[in-house]
């Protein structure tokens, strides 16, 4: 069982993190039954940003993703890398900041996304309230899990 606190402290980090707010745009892709669900919503409706639901059909095509974005405007996703990977990079998107979360991603998709957009690895699993990691994916840089967000402790419990 999770505390309210951990949704408070991963909206206070969303807002200080991603700058949505008034006039943003964030996509829902997860499932509702997936945590990836509740950092879109809350990210969303604590800041005044608008959330976007990705219709089904969306969400199993690359192609059809791309148009979605293009045609909803969103400012903030996260699309889980193996479907980012079947999205064209090359359209007029509205992207300010793009999460890959839930699976490790390939650090040359990252990168070509990072030319176009800040891109984001977040990392955490449903007991630290869906996040506990953050970091900036920089061109050239391997992709990192990054640094604990504020108020959340990481420990590496064992390396190989």
């Amino acid at each position: 069982m999770l505390m309210h606190r951990g949704l408070v402290n991963l909206a206070h980090n969303q807002q200080r993190l991603y700058g949505a707010g008034p006039g943003k745009r964030v996509l829902a892709f997860a499932s509702i039954s997936f945590d990836g669900a509740t950092w879109e919503w809350l990210m969303a409706l604590t800041s005044g940003a608008s959330l976007h639901v990705c219709p089904e059909d969306v969400r199993r095509s690359g192609p059809a993703l791309s148009r979605y974005l293009v045609e909803q405007g969103i400012t903030h996703a996260a699309i889980p890398p193996a479907l980012l990977a079947q999205v064209p990079l090359e359209a007029p998107y509205a992207l300010d900041v793009l999460i890959v979360s839930g699976e490790a991603c390939d650090e040359h998709l990252a990168w070509r996304w990072a030319s176009r957009c800040r891109v984001c690895n977040s990392y955490g699993p449903s007991e630290a309230t869906v996040a506990a990691t953050h970091a900036d994916v920089l061109p050239g840089e391997a992709i990192t899990l990054g640094t604990p967000l504020a108020n959340v402790a990481v420990h590496v419990v064992g390396t190989g």
